[in-house]
């Protein structure tokens, strides 16, 4: 991981809760679609094994 992490991805605060289980974080309006795809996606990467 880089030192900066948000320099390389601006919502790296989002996707880290995500990979956390955290479902509190407040996301931008325009990004709820993506916010919900990617916890479908943790979930089943989590019912797989896998890790996000």
């Amino acid at each position: 991981m880089t030192p900066r992490p948000h320099l390389a991805d601006p919502y790296w605060t989002l996707h880290a809760a995500v990979t956390l289980g955290d479902r509190g974080v407040k996301w931008p309006d325009p990004y709820l679609p993506g916010r919900d795809q990617l916890y479908r996606l943790a979930e089943r990467d989590a019912a797989a094994g896998l890790k996000v």
